[in-house]
């Protein structure tokens, strides 16, 4: 089978369009390594509704922060055979939030991660190492409005308090707050706002109003981030995992 993890419509990255948070099979019926054509047709299943479903056990329920790992343009590793890791994502806001899901069971699992916590970000790029690291970077910041160029290492066997040799680490960069459901949320109202005023101007550009909003939005995000700094939160928190950054 092949499973599909949420992603997003629009066409703009940032001011159009919303993401999405289900989770899809394809299931692949027998034969279809031998011949293709004739183990067709395959069927779709869906295997999560995202965050609205409550269909779903309360334990495998998305919070509003939550799905936004699932957003356009997230990363993600199959990190063993029954395991996938997925980061990052979203247009607005931008998350550095990690979760897994349990390809045996079909049902999303929850790292705890402690270390530096990189920038919040889409558009970056992952991959899982041989050693049982993941290595991802760049991306951009929607709250920061800006391109990210640093490196981070996430360790999946923080457990063997080890050391990744490969490139210079530098344990001295600051962490960053983690996204949180308030940002998530503060997230759909925005673009509640948005899609309301473009279809009250009845414009397919962005006009004054809707401009204003859009910087409204980006003053929001920065002031939330500046109040969690300010109250201390590093982001981190004990864990299996561990985050290094590379400068």
């Amino acid at each position: 089978r092949i499973v599909m993890f949420g992603g997003g419509n629009g066409s703009d990255l940032l001011r159009s369009g919303t993401d999405n948070s289900e989770v899809w099979e394809l299931k692949l019926r027998v034969g279809w390594e031998d011949n293709l054509v004739d183990s067709l047709p395959w069927r779709w299943n869906k295997l999560h509704n995202g965050e609205n479903d409550d269909s779903a056990e309360p334990t495998n329920r998305l919070s509003s922060a939550e799905t936004l790992c699932l957003g356009r343009c997230h990363s993600s590793c199959k990190v063993s055979p029954d395991k996938v890791v997925i980061m990052f994502g979203s247009g607005r806001p931008s998350t550095n939030g990690i979760i897994a899901f349990d390809l045996d069971r079909n049902a999303f699992h929850r790292p705890i991660v402690n270390g530096i916590v990189p920038k919040p970000r889409f558009t970056g790029t992952a991959v899982c190492l041989e050693e049982g690291y993941i290595l991802t970077h760049g991306g951009y910041s929607t709250q920061e409005l800006d391109a990210i160029s640093d490196m981070d290492i996430l360790d999946l066997s923080a457990a063997l308090d080890r050391r990744f040799d490969s490139m210079p680490v530098d344990l001295r960069r600051p962490s960053h707050a983690e996204v949180t459901d308030a940002h998530a949320e503060a997230n759909r109202s925005y673009r509640s706002r948005a899609i309301f005023q473009l279809m009250f101007t009845g414009l397919m550009g962005m006009d004054n109003r809707t401009a204003a909003l859009f910087r409204e939005h980006d003053e929001e995000l920065r002031g939330s981030a500046s109040e969690a700094a300010e109250d201390g939160n590093d982001g981190s928190s004990d864990s299996d995992f561990e985050v290094e950054e590379d400068d």
